[in-house]
């Protein structure tokens, strides 16, 4: 169990992963899952990377990418209901849910 702790505990501290645990601005559409760092910086995800997807009990969402890599997208980060529908809606026309 300590070298899972210690582990962890390193895994947090090196510059490398730091940007595992910066926050992220997401704008979602059709096309694809924008990562934003800041207004300048970021990335795409389109969707055909997304390999599945689940609406989970709190009404958000968990987007598995690869083994290990997904984006959990929990019901307070959205908007407004609208929001939240829209996203529902692009990952039910995409074949995700």
């Amino acid at each position: 169990m300590a070298f899972w702790y210690i582990q962890f505990y390193a895994a947090t501290q090196m510059d490398q992963n730091a940007q595992m645990f910066d926050r992220f601005a997401y704008e979602i559409d059709s096309r694809q899952i924008l990562v934003k760092v800041n207004a300048r910086e970021g990335g795409p995800i389109k969707w055909e990377t997304i390999q599945s997807a689940e609406k989970l009990e709190d009404n958000g969402f968990l987007l598995n990418i690869a083994r290990g890599q997904f984006l959990h997208f929990p019901k307070k980060v959205f908007n407004s209901e609208h929001d939240m529908k829209l996203m529902d809606n692009i990952l039910r026309r995409k074949g995700l849910l």
